[in-house]
């Protein structure tokens, strides 16, 4: 039952991700890899400078080449072997009354699952990667800017720093559309899924090869849920850490022009407003704050959950 309830839960989260991406690529509203090919043949208007770029494309390309396939093999790998046993010792046992026909149809459709889960996990784990670091380093090219303004106390610097800001606010609601419902899905609707496979971890009538099942899957799900959350706070914090030095600009520059300093106000005023970075479908901003608040809900509703199973 409770491993029904896994892949159930999980099969319907992967269901939903296909369908946001069919969705968004038939109304043109799939923002992902056009940007990514503009980011790539550095078609946008502020590109990365040299120094970041060189770092930013080394960290992709170890990425998906020594850590994204080998991750996803590997995955697969250790799922398939443990079903394998457990698809053995459940043939072998004289106790068993599942038909043979049932067996091999549900060690298929559970690879198939698995197949699918792991491929969309770590592949939409690595494009949460470039697309948070791309945008990190660049806000941080842009503070560096803002600082360098305040030292030559150069208004021309400050107003194209600010352009460049914007710009890259406007990338990140992009990059938002997609991002927001895929962390809304694993929020909502797979988050049942890892606590009916924490409960079943230690439940009591779980054998040892089992227990490994659902063990590794805690960690490759908690692993996952806890670097996109750090890497979503990589963005709002390098966004929002202009407002403290347009204020020692503000506070240095004895003559600021009037237009200039208009658009500064309003430049403070956007830095004071939401956050900058992903959201839950445009519930709350992927911080830390929210994902104290999730990892609490989420131990709550494990207790609730024991008491009911």
């Amino acid at each position: 039952m409770l491993i029904d309830l896994i892949i159930s839960a999980f099969s319907l989260g992967i269901l939903c991700i296909g369908c946001v991406c069919i969705y968004q690529e038939l109304t043109h509203t799939f923002p992902l890899f056009s940007q990514l090919y503009i980011i790539k043949n550095k078609l946008n208007s502020y590109p990365l400078r040299a120094n970041n770029l060189k770092r930013w494309t080394s960290k992709v390309n170890l990425l998906v080449k020594y850590f994204m396939n080998q991750l996803i093999l590997l995955s697969l790998f250790v799922t398939t072997l443990l079903v394998a046993c457990g698809t053995v010792l459940v043939l072998m046992d004289p106790q068993s009354d599942i038909p043979i026909i049932s067996l091999i149809l549900g060690t298929f459709i559970m690879q198939i699952m698995l197949m699918q889960t792991f491929s969309i996990l770590w592949c939409g784990f690595s494009m949460w990667f470039i697309v948070s670091l791309y945008i990190k380093y660049k806000f941080t090219e842009i503070n560096t800017s803002i600082q360098m303004s305040i030292n030559l106390m150069d208004n021309t610097l400050l107003m194209r720093a600010i352009r460049e800001h914007n710009v890259y606010i406007k990338l990140t609601r992009e990059f938002n559309t997609f991002f927001s419902w895929i962390t809304f899905i694993i929020y909502y609707i797979t988050t049942p899924g890892f606590l009916i496979c924490l409960y079943a971890m230690h439940h009591k009538d779980t054998k040892l090869y089992t227990r490994i099942f659902f063990a590794f899957l805690v960690f490759v799900c908690f692993v996952s849920t806890v670097f996109m959350n750090i890497m979503s706070t990589w963005i709002t914090k390098a966004a929002h850490k202009p407002q403290a030095l347009v204020y020692k600009y503000q506070a240095k520059t004895p003559k600021i022009p009037t237009k200039c300093k208009l658009k500064i106000h309003s430049f403070i005023e956007r830095l004071s407003g939401p956050s900058i970075g992903f959201y839950c479908y445009d519930l709350f901003p992927m911080d830390n704050w929210e994902f104290y608040q999730f990892l609490y809900i989420s131990g709550s509703n494990y207790v609730l959950l024991m008491n009911l199973l």
